[in-house]
This record gives C-alpha cells, sequence and structure tokens, in this order.
C-alpha cells in the first residue's frame, strides 16, 4: 500500500513521463522503498576523530574506531559515512561482506544529505568511474555459479546521461568481462532507469570499456564484431526494463548506495575517478 506522499512524488525534471501500465509499475516497485529525503545533513558541524587502536586490541569493537566528538558540548557520536571510508581502508570489498560494512552502510543510508538524488545524477554531477563495494547479493550468488567472482564491478557514467557497466568475472573454468552500455535516466526524484543497448563479452585480462557498431553515433568504442552483435542481440532480448529500476538510497560526491529491487538487495559504490 503506497501511503499519500508517495503517491505525490513527481517525475524528474526534463523526463517525459511515464504513462499507464508501465508507470504504475514502476511507482509501486521503487516508490516503496524511498527513504525519507533530509534536508539537513545529520552529522554538520561535527568534528571526525578516529583514534589509533593499540596492536593488541585490533579485535576491539569497530565502534570504538569511528567516533565523533561535538564541538560545542563533547557528546560522542558516529557517522556512518566515516564508518565506511575507515573499513574501506582496511580493504573491505565485494567478498569481505563483513557485519561491521553492512551496519555502516545502513547507518550512512539515515544520514543521506542529498534530497533529490535521481535529478542530481542527470544534471551530469555525478559522471566518473564509481566501484562497487558492498553488494551481498553478488557474493551470495558467487557460491551457487562454481565459486566465480564477479570483482571489479565498475560503472561509467558521462555525457549525455551515457552509462558503461564493465564487470569482470574469475572462475577456475576462465576469466573475461561482461559490460553493458546504455543511457541512465531519472524518473522520479530519488529513482532512476537504465536502459541497456549494447552488450559484449571479453576472454582473459583484455577489456575492450565500449563497443559500437559500424557508424553508430552512440559512443566511441571498438567496432562490433559478429559474435559481438550476437551477444547483443541475446542481451537485448533478456534484459527487462522492469528490472533496470534502482532507487536511490544515498549520494554525495563519493559515495552512493542504491537497490536493486528484485532481490531487495542494496548495492553500495564509490567514485575512484573523474572520467
Amino acid at each position: 500500500i503506497l501511503e499519500p506522499d508517495m503517491l505525490a512524488r513527481k517525475p524528474c525534471l526534463g523526463e517525459a513521463s511515464l504513462k499507464g501500465k508501465r508507470a504504475w509499475t514502476f511507482a509501486c516497485r521503487c516508490q516503496a522503498h524511498f527513504p525519507p529525503a533530509a534536508s539537513v545533513h545529520p552529522t554538520s558541524g561535527y568534528e571526525m576523530v578516529a583514534p589509533k587502536l593499540r596492536p593488541d586490541k585490533a579485535q576491539h569493537s569497530r565502534q570504538q574506531q569511528f567516533q565523533a566528538t561535538n564541538s560545542s558540548d563533547g557528546q560522542l557520536v558516529t557517522s556512518g559515512r566515516s564508518k565506511v571510508l575507515e573499513l574501506l581502508k582496511e580493504g573491505e570489498n565485494t567478498y569481505t561482506n563483513t557485519p561491521e560494512m553492512k551496519a555502516a552502510v545502513l547507518e550512512m543510508e539515515a544520514q543521506n544529505p542529498t534530497i533529490n538524488p535521481a535529478q542530481r545524477i542527470n544534471s551530469g554531477a555525478m559522471h566518473g568511474t564509481w566501484k562497487v563495494f558492498h553488494a551481498p547479493h553478488i557474493s551470495n550468488m558467487s557460491r551457487y555459479l562454481f565459486n566465480t567472482k564477479f570483482e571489479p564491478i565498475i560503472y561509467r557514467l558521462g555525457p549525455n546521461n551515457s552509462i558503461i557497466s564493465n564487470v569482470k568475472f574469475s572462475s577456475s573454468l576462465g576469466n573475461g568481462w561482461l559490460s553493458a552500455a546504455g543511457t541512465i535516466h531519472c524518473i522520479y526524484d530519488a529513482s532512476v532507469e537504465l536502459r541497456f543497448e549494447r552488450f559484449w563479452v571479453d576472454l582473459g585480462e583484455g577489456l575492450r570499456e565500449d563497443v559500437v557498431t559500424q557508424g553508430s553515433q552512440k559512443g566511441s568504442g571498438y567496432i562490433a564484431t559478429a559474435v559481438d552483435q550476437v551477444i547483443g542481440s541475446i542481451g537485448r532480448a533478456a534484459f527487462f526494463p522492469q528490472f533496470a529500476v534502482f532507487p536511490i538510497h544515498y549520494l554525495d560526491d563519493e559515495l552512493t548506495v542504491f537497490e536493486f529491487t528484485p532481490l531487495s538487495s542494496k548495492i553500495s559504490a564509490r567514485r575512484v575517478g573523474s572520467t
């Protein structure tokens, strides 16, 4: 059941409104996941302090590593964002999947500083290379696919709402890259839709970051081979737009958390480059 304020959400400016059954489907699937919009950052005004632990205390609760001091009254608080960044410094990644990272991401979501994250993405402010560091459904899926690892998972956001996804897979049977490219669109204040049009596979370590058809104006990259065109046709046939809508739970200039709704799984990523 959608609450009244959910029904009042407006589509993003500059995007054509979705109509009929498709619009209602997206509203039902995505708006139910919208987090409350925050107008003021909860941790503003706090000076972050990360005390060093003695080697013999390294196994103590990590809560002690992420204390912050309010400059006015000295009250101890914590910041989910600072916890996430510290855990990344310690080497956390998609496959460590620790309870500490899960808790830190949840806490960070509650401190989301961006009111309309999807609109900010479409504005071009988030262009660059983003690398996934927390995605529980990915590590769980690996156990059922002959322990195949999917890392790194990289998204590249560029001009004209372009997005390129490159995912490396590694297993005892071989390794390579699974890639897709298309556009990303804001459809609600806090939800984006991916529209992938090109799909290709690279075997081995080599990666073609983008592949285009002969004479295409959709991007610059390697010219698609006959095999690429077959894979592209299969990818487009297997691509379901209903599964390509992602509510955004957190966004700042460096970190983001969005949701893969079919599995109700959160995906966290960090911007690691400007291009």
